[in-house]
């Protein structure tokens, strides 16, 4: 529920930080977070296998191991390649990382 993720967001931002909900590692600070659609720093996307995600973007993350090759196709970000990205210390999916797929387009990148 997007209720819900919004109530973990406004959580954070009193915590100040993010962590991997699985070994609480931390992944980057509620200041990081920005934008990158008229809903604001939280939105809901369906994957094509019909799987809801709850998504929060941040200009920056750390902690994170990429796995895999980008790809634009079915991007939540037209755009955008994204990247899938895990919990450096415990493997947990943490999110994407998101790559411009032009040069001039801002922001070059987020997670």
């Amino acid at each position: 529920c997007v209720e819900r993720l919004r109530d973990e967001i406004a959580i954070l931002r009193c915590m100040g930080v993010m962590r991997c909900r699985n070994c609480r590692f931390e992944i980057c600070t509620h200041k990081q977070a920005f934008s990158m659609s008229a809903e604001g720093p939280v939105s809901a996307f369906v994957n094509p296998g019909g799987v809801v995600h709850e998504t929060a973007t941040y200009y920056r993350a750390k902690n994170l191991v990429l796995v895999g090759a980008s790809s634009i196709e079915h991007s939540w970000f037209p755009g955008y390649a994204w990247t899938i990205a895990l919990c450096a210390r415990c493997g947990c999916h943490i999110g994407w990382r998101f790559d411009a797929v032009k040069r001039d387009a801002v922001p070059h990148r987020f997670w």
